[in-house]
């Protein structure tokens, strides 16, 4: 599919990028997860809105991104950035890089007004999402949130604890343009662990369980997230609650103590790099 993406700013247009998000987070109780005039709001303060369209007015994706600012560590100085709030892509339009593009123009959009870093959280068990961020777009992650959100009625999240990881896009990086020109790719499981991964979390008997033994801060530790854990929460809440809390219990306490995320594995795993 041949898209065409760009930033919107009628009011006919935000509403139907609204329109968008509630079909794709249908939302019963609140009716909608963000409201026309709150865009609006976003786009006239200096935020992103922006829509991929297959053809002339076909809608197909959106973004709805807000301006914030964070002090830099080492220079003690303010850093403006781009926070991604809400991406949403039509079900006919999926696993055709709307996606893709849509982060390709935020980018482009960034970086035309001296905007270095987009940030954006996501759920640590949707497994394609892990991929999307990590070796599509070549972007960092940097925090562990527990229950971010809090409880959330939408059709994807009700039920579930709102764990979310934080990540960090340096769109002037190497890796980021690696990742635009497809030059990243995941990691082999087989040759992490033949070179001493350790397997910081497995599966036994169709259930994730912590690896209770010790890990060094120079081991490489291999997390599984199940395949499609929206389905699987959808057929057996209970067992999706025990992979949250069992990825939690290793990626939280591991980013915390400055592990990196070095990647995923085509198998599905987090790769987490040595304690620096």
């Amino acid at each position: 599919m041949q898209v065409t993406v760009r930033t919107v700013h009628e009011l006919e247009e935000l509403d139907a990028v609204r329109a968008l998000c509630d079909a794709v987070w249908p939302s019963p109780e609140e009716g909608t997860q963000v409201t026309s005039n709150l865009i609006r709001a976003i786009d006239f303060s200096g935020g992103h809105v922006g829509a991929a369209y297959d053809g002339a007015d076909q809608l197909v994706g959106a973004t709805v991104a807000l301006l914030g600012r964070h002090r830099d560590e080492q220079s003690g100085e303010w850093v403006t950035y781009l926070h991604s709030h809400m991406a949403a892509v039509s079900p006919e339009a999926r696993d055709l890089h709307v996606g893709s593009a849509l982060k390709q123009h935020q980018r482009e959009w960034c970086l035309a007004g001296d905007i270095e870093e987009i940030r954006w959280t996501y759920d640590p068990l949707v497994r394609r999402n892990a991929r999307f961020n990590l070796v599509r777009l070549g972007a960092d992650v940097t925090a562990y949130l527990p229950d971010f959100y809090g409880a959330m009625p939408d059709a994807l999240n009700s039920g579930d604890r709102t764990d979310r990881l934080l990540v960090c896009w340096q769109l002037s990086s190497q890796r980021a343009a690696e990742a635009a020109a497809g030059l990243l790719a995941p990691l082999s499981v087989e040759e992490l662990r033949e070179s001493g991964a350790v397997d910081a979390l497995y599966i036994r008997h169709g259930l994730p369980q912590v690896n209770e033994e010790a890990w060094s801060d120079e081991e490489v530790l291999l997390v599984p997230v199940p395949p499609d854990i929206t389905a699987l929460r959808a057929l057996d809440a209970d067992l999706g609650l025990r992979w949250r809390l069992a990825v939690r219990a290793v990626l939280e306490p591991a980013l915390g103590a400055g592990r990196p995320i070095a990647g995923v594995t085509s198998e599905g795993h987090y790769v987490l790099g040595p304690v620096p």
